[in-house]
């Protein structure tokens, strides 16, 4: 169960919407950043087909990039997930048929089904497309595997601690739970979308408990940000503690399905809101001033590289607060700016986006041709939701 005080600072942060973690008032006009204005509805679509159209075609191919992880390959597995949450989100802005098409295709070559590791959150992460495709044609029948596995989960819940111990072949003994930043994107909007999809509750409360026993864990209440896992709690780079920036990144961006599925009526929605405007007040002050958020977020010194796949994530998370009205306009829109014409001009010539940091579990060197999937995925939701944020502006 959530302790108290993380839970008394979290409801505070309901009436300080625009505090920082020292309490401080966040100053719209002392951000500084290239980049002003919004792009076109019309600008916004013609990169993202980019991006989409560049990684279908490479998975098409089995293409693995030069540096990458067994699961890259995997159709079922995380990273290819993270890139198809993406395109689905930006699918419903994008009504281009191909994007379904070829995502209902994939969700019949995988039989609906989830990764070998039921219990592991990167196996679960592909069940967020299954959902999507219930609701675009493909019925009950996409999720029934999905269903059938996550069941067990709920029915035997795993009990293992949450320490994060030396992996033995790959898998710590604590990933059977969400002892990871990381899978706070990957399991528990599958859980929470598949309770309000089926109508089962079962799925929901299993989900809420498990994460809020993760924030209590993992989430720094000074810095309002999270520990990647507790390796990292007295790990320390140039002084100061090292906050990943794509694991913050995955957390942010899981947090808008999450709020966005979770029942009106749920007591836990106001601490899932709490949360994440939390983060985003922390986060505006971390941007760095080229508008991308940096690979390790608290080191400020020139050799930390920029990073996309957790700026898009960022922008994902901002954009999506901003029109829902969760976040300031004033405060936010700048940094939200500032991050599209970044994450425009890490474009590859290929259509790809790059500044992607390879897979990994902390802040690493980052370079301009660096891709990943999942680096396109976080992009794509940037995209859907920048795009909403456009069309929703005010005419003049």
């Amino acid at each position: 169960m959530i302790s108290k005080p993380v839970l008394a600072a979290l409801a505070a942060s309901l009436l300080l919407t625009t505090a920082g973690p020292s309490g401080a008032t966040a100053d719209p006009s002392s951000f500084k950043a290239v980049g002003r204005g919004l792009p076109s509805e019309e600008t916004v679509l013609a990169v993202a087909r980019r991006v989409a159209d560049r990684n279908i075609s490479l998975i098409q191919q089995g293409y693995v990039p030069p540096i990458a992880a067994y699961e890259t390959a995997e159709p079922k597995g995380w990273v290819q997930a993270a890139f198809l949450i993406g395109l689905a989100r930006y699918s419903e802005v994008d009504r281009a048929r191909r994007f379904r098409s070829f995502l209902l295709k994939r969700g019949r070559m995988n039989d609906w089904a989830i990764g070998d590791r039921h219990y592991h959150a990167d196996d679960q992460a592909i069940g967020q497309v299954y959902i999507w495709a219930r609701h675009r044609g493909a019925g009950p029948a996409a999720t029934a595997r999905l269903e059938a596995a996550l069941s067990q989960v709920v029915a035997m819940p795993s009990t293992v601690g949450l320490r994060f111990d030396a992996p033995s072949d790959g898998l710590a003994s604590c990933q059977t739970r969400w002892c990871w930043a990381d899978a706070l994107f990957m399991a528990p909007p599958t859980f929470i979308k598949l309770g309000a999809a089926t109508g089962k509750r079962a799925y929901i409360d299993f989900a809420v408990s498990e994460y809020l026993q993760t924030l209590d864990y993992l989430y720094d209440q000074k810095e309002h940000l999270f520990f990647r896992d507790s390796r990292f709690f007295d790990r320390r780079m140039n002084g100061g503690k090292v906050f990943w920036g794509r694991g913050n990144g995955w957390v942010y961006a899981g947090l808008v399905p999450i709020i966005e599925a979770l029942p009106q009526d749920n007591p836990k929605r106001s601490v899932f809101i709490a949360l994440f405007k939390q983060m985003s007040n922390r986060l505006a002050g971390l941007q760095r001033p080229d508008g991308f958020w940096g690979a390790s977020l608290l080191d400020r010194s020139s050799g930390i590289s920029p990073e996309a796949s957790g700026t898009g994530f960022y922008l994902f998370g901002m954009a999506w607060g901003v029109r829902h009205g969760l976040l300031p306009r004033a405060i936010f829109m700048p940094r939200i700016e500032a991050g599209w014409k970044a994450l425009a001009g890490a474009i590859l010539p290929d259509g790809n986006i790059g500044y992607v940091q390879r897979i990994g579990a902390g802040p690493d060197a980052v370079s301009a041709t660096d891709t990943q999937y999942y680096g396109a995925g976080a992009f794509l939701l940037a995209a859907s939701e920048l795009h909403r944020l456009t069309n929703a502006r005010p005419r003049r």
